[in-house]
């Protein structure tokens, strides 16, 4: 396999995750970027967490993420599939 074609096997399987997660976010009743910074702030090896809001409705929408119902197996789901495949997330 080449490397282009490793690079195209990748991103796809990084873009099939990415709308797992998205379908998890949406069944939770939040946004993406919002399920992800609850599982930032729930999980504990994460450190530190970088967010850039554009304008005050992006600021207040993440925010929110602070109200997510963050069960044992809703914080195991997003453990496999994000901490595991290092998803890169941009909303």
């Amino acid at each position: 396999m080449s490397t282009e074609e490793a690079q195209a096997q990748k991103q796809l399987q990084q873009q099939k995750i990415s709308r797992e997660i998205s379908a998890l976010a949406e069944k939770n009743g939040c946004t993406l970027a919002q399920l992800v910074i609850a599982w930032c702030l729930k999980n504990d090896p994460v450190q530190c967490m970088l967010v850039g809001p554009t304008t005050i409705q992006e600021l207040t929408s993440y925010l929110q993420a602070l109200q997510v119902n963050k069960t044992k197996a809703w914080l195991f789901y997003c453990h496999t599939h994000i901490n595991s495949y290092h998803v890169i997330i941009t909303s």
